[in-house]
């Protein structure tokens, strides 16, 4: 392989990491817990990236829209089956700021592939800065689209890229029971939620003027919400499922195919006193090529803690696409504030 098809080779597999991980983007630890379904739980100010609908449903006690801050920190290691590069590392960065029906959100990934013969490659940095914008239509629907500016450059100068991209997303609250007896109180809703990602990956370091990666991603989920609180306990159970469709168009011949996703998310939130939760979150994914090729499931866990405006969350999660990988794993943080 020569060093610019290197060049091109990594910058396929940055656009395409960035696109077929749903969760790539700020508020990616509790997405990642819950397996990748989240497009129907994109609720706060971590989840303009996978939903922008979301924060816009994201209200204090006063029915105001609230000011929030996440700060993200994780990591991916990988191998592929084939061996043309193994245990490559991925230190990943996020931000999301809201303020009412506004969003700002910056990311930054540095990813170093090491070739089984030793020769380490310069790897790259992906950075990528964007704005978001949403709204409600009426009193259960929200609606809410993001635009996005990235640039890929490698440490030693040989590969700088650019590109653009923009998101769509809305969510319906489909049902809304709840039924007070007494003190105690029993909730059940139902959502629905939809997104869209486009992307598009320009090569000035190849010197050609057709963009090398375009690629889009849909998702379609639906979350159900159990709640009960009472004097003496009180806890909410989220499930969610969502199907995703990812459709990667690189100067690759390899890469050229799509992929579809199904995930399965469970979270259980407990409030232990007035002020403090505790969450348990658990998913389970899959891939499947256009040829049919499938992984095998890929298992993810997570445990969060708030105490009044604050949160921290911690995820590890299984990563495996067909073709690609044979694994890999993501742990990381994310810590968030509302007011």
């Amino acid at each position: 392989m020569s060093f610019l098809s290197e060049a091109r080779w990594l910058s396929c597999v940055a656009a395409t990491l960035a696109l077929v991980h749903p969760c790539a983007q700020a508020g990616g630890v509790r997405c990642d817990a819950l397996g990748g379904a989240f497009v129907a739980l994109a609720e706060d100010t971590t989840a303009w990236s996978a939903n922008p609908a979301g924060p816009i449903g994201n209200r204090d006690r006063e029915g105001n829209s609230v000011l929030g801050v996440t700060a993200e920190f994780s990591s991916i290691s990988s191998q592929q089956e084939d061996g043309n590069w193994h245990d490559p590392d991925t230190e990943f960065t996020a931000f999301a700021a809201q303020v009412g029906s506004f969003g700002l959100f910056y990311e930054r990934d540095a990813f170093t592939p090491i070739y089984d013969t030793g020769r380490e490659l310069a790897g790259f940095e992906q950075s990528t800065l964007g704005l978001a914008l949403g709204t409600r239509l009426g009193e259960r629907v929200t609606v809410g689209a993001t635009l996005d500016m990235m640039s890929l450059d490698s440490p030693d100068g040989s590969m700088a890229s650019e590109g653009t991209g923009f998101s769509l997303g809305m969510l319906w609250q489909a049902v809304d029971w709840q039924k007070a007896v007494g003190s105690t109180r029993s909730y059940f809703g139902l959502r629905l939620g939809g997104a869209y990602r486009s992307e598009v990956i320009g090569d000035e370091a190849i010197g050609e003027d057709d963009p090398m990666l375009r690629g889009s991603q849909y998702s379609l989920g639906t979350a159900a919400n159990v709640a009960f609180l009472s004097d003496y306990i009180s806890w909410d159970l989220n499930l969610a499922l969502q199907y995703d469709q990812f459709d990667s168009l690189p100067n690759l011949v390899a890469m050229e195919e799509s992929l579809s996703r199904l995930a399965v998310g469970v979270e259980w939130n407990w409030l232990l006193t007035t002020n403090t939760t505790l969450s348990l979150r658990a998913g389970q994914q899959q891939y499947e090529t256009e040829q049919g090729l499938r992984s095998d499931g890929a298992s993810s866990f997570g445990i969060g803690l708030g105490y009044k405006n604050f949160a921290i969350d911690f995820a590890s999660s299984e990563q495996v696409l067909p073709k690609q990988y044979s694994g890999t794993w993501h742990h990381g943080v994310a810590i968030s504030a509302q007011f």
